[in-house]
């Protein structure tokens, strides 16, 4: 987890530095987003948007990961709005998230589950510096 986690927040801020929100929809999503989140696996999850480890002004080496059950309980604690969520799926993580234990279908549901009300998914194993991640799914587009 420490590499896709890692690769995740380093795209985002590399990816910030030269493209706007504005020609770039993955990037205006998690700009947009209440929560973004890089999910590998039930097993392993972790914050990309807020900043829960502190770590906002250097790079954490390891991200803070956490199982579904933990995720629930520290979304349950936190007292930010839960609109919308952007999932960055680890697809090098094997099995793939999009087809494992239900797919993106389950990931969807477990954050709908949790009130959230869009949820969107970019793939985090195909960032590009001028297009971001791309979309794979967004809730508000059905």
């Amino acid at each position: 987890m420490a590499s896709g986690g890692f690769l995740a927040v380093a795209a985002i801020v590399a990816g910030c530095a030269s493209v706007s929100s504005d020609s770039n929809p993955a990037l205006s999503q998690q700009a947009e987003a209440d929560y973004v989140v890089n999910f590998q696996s039930w097993k392993s999850m972790s914050f990309i948007k807020p900043d829960i480890s502190g770590t906002a002004t250097g790079m954490a080496v390891k991200p803070k990961t956490f199982t579904a059950d933990a995720m629930v309980k520290l979304l349950n604690n936190m007292k930010r709005p839960r609109r919308f969520v952007v999932v960055v799926l680890d697809r090098r993580h094997s099995p793939d998230p999009v087809e494992a234990e239900g797919g993106i279908d389950a990931i969807q549901k477990f954050f709908m589950d949790l009130g959230f009300s869009r949820v969107a998914f970019q793939d985090g194993s195909s960032w590009d510096r001028a297009k971001g991640y791309p979309i794979l799914r967004d809730s508000a587009a059905r």
